[in-house]
């Protein structure tokens, strides 16, 4: 498996077919599964919520902890994403309890 990064996004791809004439992972494969990992000023964008407030919504202690609020990816040492359908259905499942 190998970790392609492109802008805000990271990909997991598993081998060299998943590659389009850029390089870049594509999102058109057939029997493959390609994982788009979002980091976190794209998670921000996406969801409306400030660092704070994800990092609160992750947080055991905090008041503001979120049960239903993916949990992040590690990464690398100093780098968390969290998955682009985790996130998705996250915000999916806030519109249905607000309808």
């Amino acid at each position: 498996m190998e970790l392609v990064t492109s802008h805000s996004y990271l990909f997991l791809a598993q081998s060299e077919d998943f590659r389009n004439q850029n390089g870049y992972p594509s999102r058109k494969t057939k029997n493959k599964i390609t994982t788009r990992i979002l980091r976190r000023p794209k998670v921000e964008q996406t969801t409306g919520l400030s660092r704070s407030s994800i990092y609160a919504k992750m947080d055991p202690k905090s008041v503001y902890h979120d049960l239903s609020f993916p949990q992040s990816v590690k990464l690398g040492l100093r780098a968390v994403g969290w998955e682009e359908s985790a996130i998705y259905a996250w915000l999916d499942s806030r519109e249905s309890r607000i309808a």
